[in-house]
């Protein structure tokens, strides 16, 4: 059964000491006024329901900290929502909101805010009042230019950008120092900038989908980063130092024009993760050997040949696919990888 209505007063809610009212499944269109009688709200969660507005009687909730209006039909946040001034979440994802309004920033004590998949062009100025904000997700909307208030967040953690039509990232997102993840899916972006590679704590970045034709010899400056994702892109060389950054685990450079990999990735000590299918890799570097740590390899849909010996040093490997290449033997020495649990050689001209 799902609630198309809410009625408080019959529920006798008013009484109880609310910390938190879930509402969250159900066809409610409105809320009734007497929700303004739950003055020790903390948590109001709406998600999944059929509101076109923000009803006016959440305004007065004095001790909201947290709102979730997600999966509704809203098309605008009014004005009142600026007197919840305790509210430190807001998420009013996949809705139907076109402009964010200036009094947005008088919600300084926003920590997370979550707007993806609303039909969002750009951000207010004001939005630079958010100090406080260590998660923003503003994907799945149509932003095309990210505005330089973006650098006052400094508090930010976490930010979120895939599927817009961001060509450039403006240069002032150097000053976000405490971001550990950055996430750019799916846009129009043609490069990674210098400037990026000068955010010292960045654990996590992914490029992937956009249109990328070339990697700063700057990545290097990436020293905290794990996981780094440029699947889809239009990459035909790739930086020898992308091989060489301390930390990293997970690289994924699948579905690019690389024909080569550098001669020299001995660095690789703590990779784990490498994919490099849908390439036109002819063959591998001898040097492949030392990233000792491997675990999972894909070289699917390439045009290998050959598999060096040195390969059977990657003896931590677990997963390796080799399928749809041109491999017409393989090296007695793979016998030497005893962790493997799949070994994929399928399409091959193997006889």
């Amino acid at each position: 059964m799902v609630l198309i209505s809410v009625d408080i007063s019959a529920q006798n809610l008013q009484h109880l000491e609310h910390s938190g009212l879930y509402l969250t499944g159900n066809q409610i269109i409105e809320l009734p006024e007497s929700i303004c009688n739950l003055t020790k709200l903390v948590s109001l969660n709406l998600n999944n329901n059929k509101l076109i507005n923000i009803p006016q009687c959440i305004f007065n909730l004095p001790q909201l900290t947290q709102l979730d209006l997600s999966n509704n039909q809203i098309t605008e946040l009014p004005e009142s929502i600026s007197k919840l001034r305790q509210l430190n979440e807001l998420i009013v994802s996949s809705n139907k909101l076109k402009k964010l309004p200036e009094f947005l920033g008088y919600l300084i004590h926003l920590t997370k805010l979550i707007l993806w998949g609303n039909q969002l062009k750009h951000l207010p100025d004001s939005i630079s009042r958010l100090t406080e904000l260590k998660e923003l997700n503003l994907s799945e909307n149509k932003i095309g230019r990210l505005s330089d208030c973006i650098g006052s967040l400094t508090k930010l953690n976490k930010l979120g950008l895939s599927y817009n039509q961001i060509k450039n990232l403006p240069e002032s997102i150097t000053n976000l120092t405490q971001l550990t993840e950055l996430y750019l899916w799916s846009n129009q972006l043609t490069e990674l900038p210098e400037y990026l590679c000068n955010l010292p704590q960045l654990h996590k970045l992914n490029l992937s989908s956009n249109k990328i034709i070339n990697i700063s010899d700057n990545v290097s400056n990436f020293t905290e980063l794990k996981s780094l994702d440029l699947t889809s892109n239009n990459l035909e060389n790739i930086p020898e130092n992308i091989f060489n950054l301390p930390k990293l685990n997970e690289l994924n450079l699948g579905r690019n024009e690389l024909k080569t990999l550098p001669e020299n990735i001995s660095q690789s000590n703590q990779l784990i993760y490498i994919d490099l299918s849908y390439n036109s890799i002819i063959s591998l570097p001898e040097s492949i050997k030392n990233i000792t740590q491997l675990k999972y390899l894909d070289l699917s849909n390439n045009q290998l040949e050959n598999i060096p010996d040195s390969l059977s040093n990657l003896t931590n490997l677990t997963q390796l696919n080799l399928s749809s290449n041109q491999l017409t033997s393989l090296p007695e020495s793979l016998a030497k990888l005893t962790e493997l649990s799949k070994l994929d050689l399928s399409n091959n001209p193997v006889s």
